[in-house]
């Protein structure tokens, strides 16, 4: 079977080291296999030129482009449609010599995952910890009762809770983690 590549966008400056971590982790498990990752990638701001023109550089470079970003309380559907849709046409129509291919190369590539509300979510399910209202703020209770940590949840921790998380229960009760895994294995036969 080919390796296909992939690159993940993420828009946290500290989800870079965390889809590292995890993507490391899904290897050692076997959860994916015949991948070669490129490194992730921060959205430079949803809207940005310069995310428009990252993402065309990686769209002819690699076989998948995933980008995950938090829905903040907003409908997925808007996020897409607004947040990253609606912007990287508008590039890809102003700054792209062949806008049409681009767009059908896209279409093709792109994988857009909304975390709802946010992607520390995906922490708290993974270490079935009670999320009652905001995520960061559970991550908080549970540093706190928990782990009898002095200080509050802060986001340079996301990736200490990789090598913790019940990827099983990812799978099953969070459909936003099912899609990112998804959008890694399709043509693999691992699914």
């Amino acid at each position: 079977m080919a390796i296909r590549k992939v690159v993940i966008f993420t828009e946290d400056t500290y989800g870079v080291d965390f889809f590292i971590k995890l993507v490391n982790r899904l290897r050692r498990e076997k959860l994916i296999e015949n991948v070669k990752f490129e490194k992730p990638q921060r959205i430079p701001g949803k809207c940005s030129v310069k995310f428009g023109r990252k993402l065309v550089s990686f769209a002819e470079d690699v076989d998948k482009i995933i980008v995950v970003i938090d829905s903040e309380g907003n409908p997925a559907e808007e996020v897409v449609e607004k947040d990253v849709m609606r912007c990287l046409m508008a590039h890809i129509k102003s700054r792209v010599k062949e806008p049409n291919k681009m767009q059908k190369l896209l279409s093709e590539k792109l994988e857009i995952v909304v975390v709802e509300p946010k992607i520390e979510m995906w922490i708290c399910v993974g270490l079935n910890i009670k999320v009652v209202g905001d995520p960061v703020r559970s991550l908080t209770i549970y540093l706190r009762t928990v782990k009898n940590a002095k200080s509050k949840y802060e986001k340079y921790m996301l990736s200490d809770f990789v090598d913790c998380l019940d990827i099983e229960k990812l799978v099953t009760k969070m459909p936003s983690f099912k899609k990112f895994l998804d959008a890694i294995r399709r043509e693999q036969n691992l699914e």
